[in-house]
């Protein structure tokens, strides 16, 4: 079912919550403009370890992520690229993919919005993302182009970041 929701009545952390545990032992791939420590906890309990392989691409333009936040991620066993280009260019996309686990042959759970990885993206801020659900079962040649756009876009990005390390210990 796809649907718009408006939060802070329909939070984007209950959207992320149900989408892990519909995702059992899948995979996440996320990707916000700013992650901060209080938000990362709230997204960390959504997960709840329902989700084994967890992704993501943070921006760190105007002091809007805190290191606090990039070391729990990465406490957590989590892939993590951080991206930055120069101050007058802000990456600033808010994209959380669910994809397939042990409950279901084949699923994607994509939710876009305006929710970064803080308490207020997550909870209490008047935010709104649209959830789109694709399942198992013959796709439509429109799904099955959503599902490629994903995964090209993603794999782009990650190409644009190989050559990027974080190393935590050199912050601290």
């Amino acid at each position: 079912m796809n649907r718009l929701i408006l939060g802070p009545m329909e939070s984007a952390y209950e959207e992320i919550k149900a989408a892990a545990i519909r995702h059992q032992g899948g995979k996440a791939r996320i990707a916000v403009a700013w992650a901060k420590d209080d938000g990362v906890n709230w997204l960390l309990d959504a997960i709840n370890g329902h989700i084994t392989d967890l992704n993501f691409v943070i921006g760190i333009n105007e002091r809007g992520t805190t290191v606090e936040a990039l070391l729990r991620i990465l406490q957590h066993n989590a892939s993590l690229r951080i991206f930055y280009k120069h101050p007058y260019q802000t990456f600033h996309p808010k994209i959380y993919c669910f994809e397939s686990g042990s409950g279901v042959s084949y699923s994607t759970t994509v939710i876009i919005g305006s929710s970064n990885v803080t308490i207020g993206g997550l909870i209490t801020n008047y935010e709104s993302s649209i959830v789109l659900q694709i399942d198992q079962g013959p796709l439509s040649q429109d799904d099955n182009n959503f599902i490629a756009s994903v995964n090209i876009s993603w794999s782009i990005r990650l190409q644009l970041f190989s050559k990027c390390s974080f190393n935590p210990m050199s912050v601290i």
